[in-house]
């Protein structure tokens, strides 16, 4: 679709690119990583994900959120002004890993859900 001099690209369209791994560092922290894949057709900024563990079935305790973000390209938002910088941007058709490390006083993750989270600038 052609508006003008410029072609129209779909926004931005972060995903899970398979599955959430489970493993535990050197200290015994819990390390849950994975991989998020831009399916758009613009640039996503700040790409990162939030998850919410919980840590018992029951749900006695409170589950917790933690935020990370991605491994991803280092993109200047503002040419003029280096200062306005996104480390964490996805192109499309691009993907970067993530690495979340829960502390061991966390308790056992038995369960969490997920969400994405970016931002799109020209």
């Amino acid at each position: 679709i052609e508006d003008g001099e410029r072609l129209y690209k779909s926004p931005a369209n972060v995903i899970l690119s398979g599955n959430i791994n489970t493993s535990l560092d050197d200290i015994g922290n819990t390390v849950l990583s994975g991989q998020l894949k831009n399916i758009g057709g613009q640039r996503a900024d700040f790409s990162k994900i939030h998850m919410t563990l919980y840590r018992d079935w029951s749900k006695k305790l409170e589950p917790k959120t933690f935020s990370v973000f991605v491994n991803g390209e280092t993109h200047y938002l503002n040419p003029e002004d280096s200062t306005v910088v996104s480390l964490n941007s996805l192109s499309p058709k691009s993907q970067a890993s993530f690495e979340l490390h829960v502390p061991q006083n966390f308790g056992t993750v038995m369960s969490w859900t997920y969400n994405i989270d970016y931002e799109e600038y020209e």
